[in-house]
């Protein structure tokens, strides 16, 4: 199956399993939405990593998903960036309830 021209969000993708997922997809040609919530510069190195590689675009939301309202605004603004929709959705985060 081709990712190319599909859309993802995928949280927590600023490090580890989440980075290289959306590193993977956007390098098979996948719009991807990477969110997290490290620090500015760290995040910074995150997005170059992925866009070293990547053929589909990659957008950034700063993020804390612990926090219920920056879902929400990750919500609206994944909305506002891929506007026909999320193909593909990674949830690389963890909630305690």
């Amino acid at each position: 199956m081709s990712v190319a021209g599909k859309t993802a969000l995928i949280t927590g993708s600023t490090s580890g399993i989440g980075r290289s997922t959306a590193k993977l997809l956007a390098a098979k040609g996948c719009s991807v939405l990477v969110t997290g919530s490290r620090s500015p510069d760290d995040a910074h190195e995150a997005l170059k990593d992925i866009q070293s590689t990547a053929v589909g675009k990659v957008h950034f939301v700063q993020s804390d998903l612990r926090d219920d309202t920056q879902v929400l605004e990750v919500c609206r603004q994944a909305d506002q960036i891929f506007p026909e929709g999320i193909n593909i959705l990674v949830i690389n985060t963890g909630k305690t309830f």
